[in-house]
């Protein structure tokens, strides 16, 4: 079974930066959530940055197999910003390339907003938001408790 770890461990950032091909490191605007199996691997790591008053940005990799995402895990990427942190969206940029993250965030209740042009170099990418009152993940409850 999976847990849900909220630690800032500098491992859940480089796992991150290895995979999106960007660099992440934990300061007072980012934060990370790793869902982690029983003998400490990563199956996912999400981080939020861009922590302001009312919104956040959300990136997300997984380890590519399909049991990264847990309902515990749902529930913990959606209560954080909108629970914890009290705000009102969540922002996401995808790859325009990345079928699959579209897909992922569309299925999670994402909006596509408009298109960020040249987010990745030569790439464009998807700006997708969710607002707090859009959530349904928020219904599944506490199921899987942080660490």
């Amino acid at each position: 079974m999976l847990r849900v770890d909220d630690r800032q461990l500098p491992e859940y950032f480089a796992w991150l930066s290895d995979r999106l091909g960007e660099t992440f490191v934990h300061g007072p605007d980012c934060k990370c959530l790793a869902n982690v199996r029983p003998d400490g691997s990563i199956a996912a790591v999400a981080v939020y940055l861009h922590l302001r008053q009312h919104s956040c940005e959300l990136n997300l990799a997984s380890d590519g197999s399909r049991r990264w995402l847990t309902r515990g895990f749902l529930y913990w990427l959606a209560a954080v910003p909108f629970v914890q942190w009290d705000m009102q969206r969540v922002t996401a940029i995808a790859r325009l390339s990345n079928g699959r993250s579209i897909r992922l965030l569309r299925h999670a209740g994402f909006v596509g907003e408009g298109v960020l042009r040249r987010a990745y170099g030569d790439e464009d990418g998807l700006v997708m938001g969710l607002l707090r009152g859009e959530c349904r993940f928020l219904k599944l409850g506490e199921r899987n408790v942080i660490r």
